[in-house]
């Protein structure tokens, strides 16, 4: 399975995803030479993640929605069809914007004349993205008043 990261990135996804997560907290900030602004005067939590913590959670459920995937094509291709449907509703649950789980879950739904259900994920799946759409939209007005 390549993700096109070197070998480095490889390691230490793998040590990430192992559960070795004792250095993604720090601790307090401190107040540095009178510039800084600790809680006692009315500064915020100081409680933080580094920009890499970000990145790390993104590449492990990245990984972990990839997973799934592949897991539920398997058991689609063994006619295992109820868990693959849950496999990729799982997937959907992780990221609501997994076109492809979509598309197996309208298709599986198909295949077992669940029309009803079938019916149902492509309400949700159009919902889910009419929502996505409009926060999108909103978040983009937000950030650009003046030029809207």
């Amino acid at each position: 399975m390549e993700f096109g990261l070197h070998s480095g990135s490889m390691q230490w996804i793998a040590k990430v995803l192992e559960g070795d997560r004792g250095w993604k907290r720090r601790g307090k900030r401190e107040k540095k030479g009178g510039g800084g602004r600790g809680l006692a005067d009315g500064g915020r939590d100081t409680t933080w993640h580094a920009p890499w913590y970000t990145l790390y959670m993104a590449v492990r459920k990245r990984i972990s929605n990839h997973l799934l995937l592949v897991e539920a094509k398997d058991a689609e291709s063994q006619g295992d069809g109820s868990r693959a449907i849950t496999l990729y509703q799982q997937a959907v649950e992780n990221d609501p914007l997994e076109e492809q789980a979509w598309q197996r879950l309208m298709i599986l739904h198909r295949k077992q004349k669940d029309y009803k259900g079938e019916l149902k994920v492509i309400n949700l799946a159009l919902k889910t993205y009419e929502t996505h759409a409009r926060e999108a939209q909103r978040q983009w007005l937000q950030q650009h008043k003046k030029g809207a």
